[in-house]
């Protein structure tokens, strides 16, 4: 496991993941920033390897083998030219929403609702206070988060913003699975740096990250 992992990530153990296929990704710099990504899917895990989530951000986000679409956007859209990859995996949780391997990328509803599920438990205990959700659709979000704001559309997409208990939850756009080529990145980064209730929270991390020695 890459140095930017810590066994305890935070005071957490593996067992209060219980719920989860996956372990989820923690950076040994996590506490410091509570700040967790999450993801839609897997396309070709292991259902087996309650690691896979772990040795992905270690293969793909930090080392750049075989590295997918989804890594590449996600890395142009918040890392700046001051950030290397291993700031930003040691100061970050990643979590994928979806419990199975979708080999085609598209999860059913049943799928979904799981994964939210999931997912606020696991905001319960990781107690993130930014949470990036890596889509934006509509059908995906409203359901989970009825009452979620959403922002003028920005790249073919409208972000939304809500909040579960004291996390606040952005939903962008990086899905490159099927238009690789409509996602613009600069324009998120944008968004995130300049929304009135995203760019405390993310602009702050950034700094973070890029204190942590590499």
């Amino acid at each position: 496991m890459s140095d930017c992992y810590s066994e305890l990530g935070t005071t957490l153990r593996d067992d209060d993941f219980s719920g989860l296929r996956w372990l989820p990704w923690v950076g040994k710099h996590y506490d410091k920033t509570k700040f967790l990504i999450v993801g839609r899917n897997h396309h070709d895990a292991d259902d087996e390897d309650r690691n896979f989530t772990r040795k992905f951000v270690c293969e793909q986000g930090i080392c750049g083998h075989h590295t997918t679409p989804f890594i590449d956007t996600l890395h142009e859209i918040i890392v700046d030219d001051e950030m290397t990859k291993e700031q930003l995996w040691s100061s970050v949780a990643f979590h994928n929403l979806v419990l199975r391997s979708v080999p085609d990328n598209c999860p059913t509803d049943d799928d979904m609702c799981k994964g939210w599920k999931s997912l606020k438990v696991l905001i319960k205990t990781l107690k993130p206070t930014f949470c990036l959700v890596c889509f934006t659709s509509r059908k995906y979000v409203d359901h989970a988060f009825p009452k979620n704001r959403r922002r003028k559309i920005l790249n073919g997409a409208y972000p939304k913003i809500a909040c579960f208990g004291e996390t606040l939850l952005a939903f962008i756009r990086t899905d490159p699975w099927d238009e690789p080529e409509k996602v613009n990145p600069i324009e998120w980064s944008d968004f995130l740096t300049n929304d009135p209730d995203c760019k405390e929270h993310f602009v702050r991390w950034r700094n973070q990250a890029k204190q942590i020695a590499s």
